[in-house]
């Protein structure tokens, strides 16, 4: 099995477990907890996951309509219903996004919002924005401040 499939899995397996946990232990649907399934529905093929937090799930796609690979950030609206801290990080989050998108602004160091699919009643939002092939923004701060310390470690 591929590398990509295995780590889907995984995520998918990871999303089940956390939701039947934020449940008390019960069953659930599928299409609930996995935002992939929502996404292929919504156009687009799921090629892996990219990153999970708190409250959403980050996953490596392409839009069958173009062709484009994007990010799709996927937001549990479970999660987001159950505190309030949670739900305002999201809405502050997306507030910023949709402002840039209604612009049409590209701004040139964030992964910009292409698309938002869903609201408050769906299991997810689904915020597809650019994909970036150089990782994320928190990979390239840990690694700077590796070379730093390293740098400042050669230089005492």
């Amino acid at each position: 099995m591929a590398a990509s499939a295995i780590a889907k899995q995984q995520l998918q397996h990871k999303l089940k477990a956390n939701a039947a946990a934020a449940r008390g232990g019960k069953k659930i649907s599928t299409s609930a907890a996995d935002p992939s399934r929502s996404l292929i529905s919504l156009g687009y093929t799921v090629l892996g996951p990219i990153a999970a937090g708190a409250f959403s799930t980050i996953l490596r796609c392409r839009s069958t309509a173009s062709g484009e690979l994007v990010a799709a950030k996927s937001f549990d609206n479970l999660k987001c219903a159950k505190d309030k801290d949670v739900r305002d990080a999201r809405d502050r989050e997306l507030g910023v996004l949709r402002a840039l998108h209604q612009r049409g602004e590209l701004h040139p160091h964030i992964a910009n919002m292409l698309a938002e699919i869903g609201d408050a009643s769906s299991p997810h939002v689904h915020a597809v924005l650019q994909f970036a092939e150089g990782g994320s923004l928190k990979r390239y701060l840990d690694a700077l401040a590796i070379y730093r310390k390293g740098a400042r470690d050669d230089a005492a």
